[in-house]
Order: structure tokens, then sequence, then C-alpha cells
């Protein structure tokens, strides 16, 4: 059996996110440790600062180093979660909503007519099929012959009931031109791509192919859907579709039934449960939903979502500390000059602005360098999908509007602060 490999994540990644990250805070601590050590402690006693352009300039770059991190792992963040949304949300060409599958061993195989026919007798059940796997989870593969090249390609095979197609609304390219086709031997099903690997002709009903060293001819062709992760090519496919006989699933297999709306799910499930009990109590009751499998592909994925959410939060947070601390510190340097201001008729809006655009400066600065550096290493993520978005500008712009508000709203309360007190006070200190 063959089917979607779930893939981890990459001890590297997170490695580099924890050395990110110590970075981070050991430049939010470093530019106040390095800042004050320079002062002469006299000076220090008597409150006399100074301020030199060497302390600027490690000023400027700490604050723009952070929050250029800072925005790179936000755009990253969104860039991730929008390609999450587009796996769950993009047409694979199958219908997965209300479908619960429920795995069979041969002892129900057995007696498979039986069991299907109790669970389709529920009032929660609309419909019911049957395969000889569930949906993500496997597939057989055999090996073909290329009708111009003779070489051997590999085709995915799955076996189902006359049912499958229509219940998870699979489409036709070419429909089989008798409906009871499956009651005859050696009859598949292909999709759109097994044309192309096995060099058919656009119209390849009726003609023979060899599959594993038997015959079968090609009764209709099905649209390309995705039956494995969106990370990978639509690839080709056949399907052998079977009655449901008393030999046709006695090797064990897959109920799909699709649950009517507005059902009570945990009812529903406890009497599948007690029907399936009923002629096996050796293998324990299992059941997935369809969509839940689908999602399951992409949980290295989901787990790499999460880890940029945490990172993104707390490099934020750190950034967001020496900010605030810096602006504290510039505001006690400059307050003669706001003392000034004020006695000559400058207002708290003037002040607070005056205090707040060097370090918005800053951030718009940050951000001119993050959002190409986060754009490349995003991009490069994404080539690994076969199937994936766009980045769009407003990932970038959202990403710096989010960094903007961060600081505008991490400096306000101490430009504030500084632009509604006392000049009296303000002008007294020496």
């Amino acid at each position: 059996m063959l089917g979607a490999v779930q893939r981890s994540i990459s001890p590297y990644l997170l490695l580099s996110f924890a050395a990110l990250f110590i970075i981070t805070v050991i430049l939010a601590a470093a530019y106040p440790s390095i800042l004050l050590s320079a002062y002469k402690p006299v000076k220090v006693l008597y409150g006399k600062f100074s301020r030199q352009s060497g302390s600027l300039n490690i000023r400027k770059f700490f604050t723009v180093f952070q929050f250029i991190i800072s925005v790179a792992l936000i755009i990253c963040a969104i860039v991730i979660n929008e390609q999450m949304y587009f796996f769950r949300h993009t047409d694979t060409g199958v219908e997965k909503d209300n479908i619960v599958m429920i795995p069979f061993d041969p002892s129900i195989g057995d007696h498979y007519a039986s069991f299907k026919q109790e669970a389709a007798s529920l009032a929660g059940i609309e419909e019911t099929a049957t395969a000889n796997y569930p949906m993500y989870k496997g597939y057989d593969e055999f090996i073909s012959k290329s009708k111009s090249t003779n070489t051997d390609v590999a085709l995915p095979i799955i076996a189902v009931d006359k049912n499958f197609i229509p219940l998870l609304g699979l489409r036709w390219k070419r429909a089989p031109d008798d409906s009871f086709f499956y009651q005859k031997q050696n009859q598949l099903i292909i999709n759109e791509t097994a044309i192309e690997k096995l060099n058919l002709n656009n119209n390849p009903v009726h003609k023979k192919i060899f599959v594993s060293g038997r015959q079968t001819e090609i009764a209709g062709v099905l649209k390309d859907f995705n039956y494995e992760s969106l990370q990978n090519k639509i690839g080709a496919l056949c399907m052998f579709i079977s009655s449901d006989t008393a030999s046709a699933w006695d090797m064990g297999g897959c109920m799909f039934a699709k649950m009517k709306p507005h059902v009570n799910v945990p009812t529903l499930i406890g009497q599948i449960k007690t029907i399936y009990e009923k002629y096996d109590k050796g293998k324990p009751f299992e059941y997935f939903f369809m969509d839940d499998a689908y999602n399951a592909i992409y949980t290295a994925e989901d787990k790499l979502s999460k880890i940029f959410v945490m990172f993104t939060t707390f490099t934020i947070f750190i950034a967001c500390l020496g900010l605030f601390g810096l602006a504290t510190f510039m505001a006690q340097q400059r307050t003669k000059e706001i003392g000034i201001r004020k006695v000559l008729g400058a207002s708290v809006a003037q002040i607070t602005t005056m205090l707040s655009k060097d370090f918005i400066a800053l951030v718009l600065a940050a951000i001119v360098i993050a959002s190409p550096v986060a754009w490349w290493a995003m991009h490069r993520w994404l080539q690994k999908f076969v199937y994936r978005i766009n980045i769009s500008g407003w990932i970038s712009f959202m990403a710096g509007l989010t960094a903007v508000l961060i600081a505008i709203a991490t400096i306000s309360f101490q430009s504030i602060k500084a632009a509604t007190s006392n000049p009296v006070k303000s002008l007294r200190t020496e």
C-alpha cells in the first residue's frame, strides 16, 4: 500500500528560529548595556548625560534590526496562514464534507453486504459507498505500458464500488457508454493525467491497456482530482469498479457513509459502531471524517504555522520592550528641550509627533529591508508546493502596518507623558 507521507519539520529550521530568537533577546539587552557603560560615573551621579553620535547610531541599528526580524516573521506567518487556508478551501474535485469513513477487516468483509445494508438504512445516512482504502490514506500501485514508448508506467489503483464516484462528487470527462459497465470483467476508469502518462489519444474509451500483465478495457475517463496532498502534482490514477458481492471485499476495505445535514453526529456514529460490533467483535471500531483525513496531510505545515506565530509574538514583545526603554531614555534626554518647546507654545500633539517620528522612521526602514528578504524566503518555501498562492503586495503592507501600529502603541505612552509634563519641572533640572 502506498499513500501520502506526513512530513516533519526540519530540526535545522527549529534551530534557526531558536537562534534568531536568542539574537533578538541579546540585542534587546545589549544596547542599554553598551550605552550606559560608556558614561563616566561622575557625570552619571550629576545627572549629566551627553548625546553622542555613536550612541545614536547604535540605537538606530538595534531598533532597526529588531523590527527587521519582527516584520519578516509577520510576513512569513501571514504567508503560511494564507497557504494553509488555500489548502483547506481550494477545489480539489472531491466533496469531503459530511462523509465518514469506516475501515473494516476481512471478518466484516465476509458479511459486508449485510453490514453495509444495515448502516445505509440508518435515518442519518444519505448514501454509502465502498473502496479498498480510505481516501488520503493509501492506494495500490501497478505497472502498465505506455502505448508509444512501451516503457513502464506506475499507475496508482483504487478498487471502488459503483456508488463511490457520485458520492464523492467526482466529475466525468467521458462517462461510460454503458451504465452497467462495472458488471463486465476487466473494466477500469482512468483520469485525465493517465491519458497523458500512457500516451493515449484524447478519447481512449474502449481502448485496451495492460495493467500488471492483465488486459483491461478503459470504460470511462474522470476529470483530474487531488487524491493526495496539494504538495504533489495530480498523478495518473485508475479505478476498478467492483460489485458489492461476497468476494469483492473479503480482504477488507472502507465504507464511506455520507451523513444527512444537521444530523446528530455522535448518536449516528454510535449506531454505526453498534452495527460494526455485531459483525466484528475483535477489531476495535474506528472512523475518520474525510475532511479531517485531508487536513491531517498538512500536519507539518500546521506545526510550522504555530511555531511562526509563537516566535513572531515573542520577537515583537522583545522588540517592543527595547523600543519602550529607548523611548523612555530619549524622552529623559530631551527633557529641557520639551520644556522649552512647551513654554514657546508647542501643543501636546506637536511634541508627541516630534518624539515619535524618529522611531517611526526607523520602523519604516526596517519594513523596507525586511519585506524583500521575507518575500524571498517564503517564495522558496512555496516552491515545494505544486499548488500554491501568489505572494501579493497586501501581505507586506499588512505586516508593515502592524509593525507601525505596534511601534506607535509602544512609544505613545512615554511620548504623551513627556509632552504633558510640567515645563517648570523640566527646566529646573540641572
